[in-house]
């Protein structure tokens, strides 16, 4: 998440694995669920249903109690349908098997042409760093006419060690031998250099390691300012208390 730039998302990871590490230390059952059954664990009921709960209510309401009644009460109701059939407006489906077969034929001849003009253009990527106040980095692949962020490629492109465009191997000089591994992070290795390397991506390990170090700090001092926060709010309700307190010890009552 990281190099996709996601500041809100950017810890979500860090945090879940802390979790595993703890139900791991306590011997908690859900860790079995998790080796059993990893695929079940998906964010996307939860997003699903938050944007539903957001669509049927108001952008003014923030208290958390009025936003879990909408949510029982959507949850209730989401599947009786019966009152938004009888209003919904019926529709017809647009397409003819004639116009399915010809909108298939154009998708695959776009789809040639695309991959061919890619193809001819091997090699002519320009990676530029753009913008006015902060500086990033883009890429421009020919025959796309729009730049692609850093993050829009693959994570070796993000390290220290861009994968190479002038020779295969991203370890050694040999450019006589291009036979090899090209890994999913876009890093290519002889396969002797790959078992020197103990058969990993030295340049994304170290850009991974890196990151997770920077995040885990981050991710501590939000959580130390937090609580500091928290620490500042409650001395400043006790000052309010005593200052309260004074005030009424100064009263004075006069009899008549």
């Amino acid at each position: 998440m990281r190099r996709f730039g996601r500041k809100n998302y950017d810890k979500v990871m860090l945090a879940f694995m802390s979790d595993i590490q703890y139900w791991i230390y306590i011997q908690h059952p859900i860790i079995n669920t998790l080796k059993s059954q990893l695929h079940i664990f998906d964010e996307y009921p939860v997003e699903n249903f938050h944007s539903l709960v957001r669509r049927n209510t108001s952008g003014k309401v923030t208290a958390g109690e009025w936003l879990r009644r909408d949510a029982i009460f959507i949850d209730y109701n989401q599947n009786d349908n019966e009152f938004a059939r009888s209003f919904a407006s019926k529709r017809s489906y647009p397409y003819t098997k004639k116009n399915l077969d010809l909108m298939t034929k154009r998708a695959a001849i776009f789809l040639l042409q695309f991959f061919e003009k890619i193809w001819i253009n091997q090699g002519k990527a320009e990676r530029r760093i753009e913008g006015a106040r902060i500086k990033k980095i883009y890429y421009y692949l020919p025959p796309l006419t729009k730049r692609l962020p850093i993050g829009a490629l693959p994570m070796g492109y993000s390290s220290s060690h861009p994968p190479s465009q002038d020779q295969f191997c991203d370890y050694c000089n040999n450019n006589f031998n291009n036979y090899g591994y090209v890994l999913i992070c876009g890093h290519a290795y002889h396969q002797e250099c790959f078992m020197k390397l103990g058969s990993k991506c030295i340049y994304c390990y170290e850009y991974l390691s890196s990151s997770i170090d920077e995040l885990t700090r981050s991710f501590n001092e939000r959580l130390q300012m937090e609580s500091d926060i928290e620490n500042e709010f409650d001395l400043h309700l006790l000052m309010i208390f005593h200052l309260n307190r004074q005030k009424k010890s100064n009263v004075i009552i006069i009899k008549i």
